[in-house]
């Protein structure tokens, strides 16, 4: 038994998307924000073991997700509000909102995430290297290779410029 297709198709065609194909893919590529509900709980459970998943869905959606501004600061806002709770158990959710970019946004969002920076150091000393860390690589010119990729730093000294 064999099908017959009465459809013709070239291979070019084949090797082209759609138009609204495009966009769907596009679409379905995004990672949007959802600001959680009742963080503090999430938090909490996560503490007790009692749910961890809830936990690492929240980490990886602020790690992966392209946050609006004012979703952004309400959040830290919601944050602030659970800060003392932040602590070495929660490394990996606070090394996910320092790597959240805000340097090239508003005012209001840079003012917000100050504001997380100083509360977070302040409670949790613990914290403190890794924020350090991370504004000190803001102030740090990226070196390109011959190969164009930028060169690490070899034990705090930068590499030898040719």
């Amino acid at each position: 038994m064999s099908v017959v297709s009465s459809c013709t198709t070239t291979v070019s065609s084949l090797l082209k998307t759609s138009g609204f194909r495009a966009k769907q893919l596009e679409r379905r590529s995004m990672v949007t924000f959802v600001p959680p509900q009742q963080l503090k709980k999430i938090l909490l459970n996560y503490e007790i073991r009692s749910d961890k998943k809830t936990y690492e869905k929240l980490v990886c959606m602020i790690r992966d997700a392209n946050i609006p501004d004012l979703d952004l600061i309400n959040f830290l806002n919601e944050v602030r509000q659970c800060i003392s709770l932040l602590g070495t158990s929660h490394k990996l959710f606070v090394e996910a909102l320092l790597n959240i970019p805000w340097l090239d946004r508003p005012t209001d969002v840079t003012t917000a995430y100050k504001a997380f920076l100083e509360d977070l150091i302040c409670v949790h000393i613990y914290h403190c290297k890794i924020v350090m860390e991370k504004l000190v690589s803001y102030f740090k010119p990226p070196e390109k290779s011959d190969n164009g990729e930028p060169q690490e730093w070899e034990n705090g000294v930068p590499p030898e410029s040719v």
